[in-house]
């Protein structure tokens, strides 16, 4: 079934829904079934806490303040999650068969403990999903963070068997 769309109440309410099957796509500001999708996220280091995991300038800073930690940035993984996300929120029943074109542009660094970012799906006539995640935290702050295409199928694409033989089964 479709994710539900309505406005999450995570954040601003004083219960936290269950995240579901997309825990990261927070809020949808415009809906274009099948078409174009624009939602948001809000991650931050305290709710988010692998952020702390992915850090410029290693871990464990201070034996004195252990509290104090490195420049936490969003790990390509977690990017291309939202990426996928918000494809299978603007195609619901498709699975993801590929993805191409990964283009990495600027780090998204958590100078603050919190980040919001913008997810833009847009449908491309070979059926395929491009999508941009960009900051959106800023006044006026727009910047695009990294970029991809999903391809798409009809279900869960069936990739067959392992490849790889298993030799603890068999030596």
């Amino acid at each position: 079934s479709p994710p539900d769309l309505s406005p999450p109440l995570r954040g601003r309410g004083k219960q936290e829904p269950d995240p579901g099957p997309l825990p990261f796509l927070e809020h949808v500001l415009v809906h274009e079934p099948g078409r174009h999708l624009v939602a948001e996220c809000e991650l931050d280091v305290a709710r988010h806490p692998f952020l702390l995991d992915h850090t410029f300038f290693g871990r464990n800073l201070s034996v004195n303040d252990p509290a104090l930690t490195a420049l936490p940035v969003m790990p390509l993984a977690m990017t291309l999650e939202l990426m996928a996300e918000a494809v299978v929120t603007l195609r619901p029943g498709a699975g993801i068969a590929a993805v191409r074109d990964v283009r990495t542009l600027r780090w998204l660094a958590f100078e603050t403990p919190s980040r919001r970012v913008r997810m833009e799906a847009t449908a491309c006539e070979d059926g395929a999903v491009q999508v941009a995640v960009c900051e959106a935290d800023r006044e006026g702050m727009s910047a695009e963070v990294a970029r991809a295409v999903f391809e798409l199928s009809a279900g869960e694409p069936d990739l067959g068997g392992p490849t790889v033989p298993d030799t603890a089964a068999a030596p």
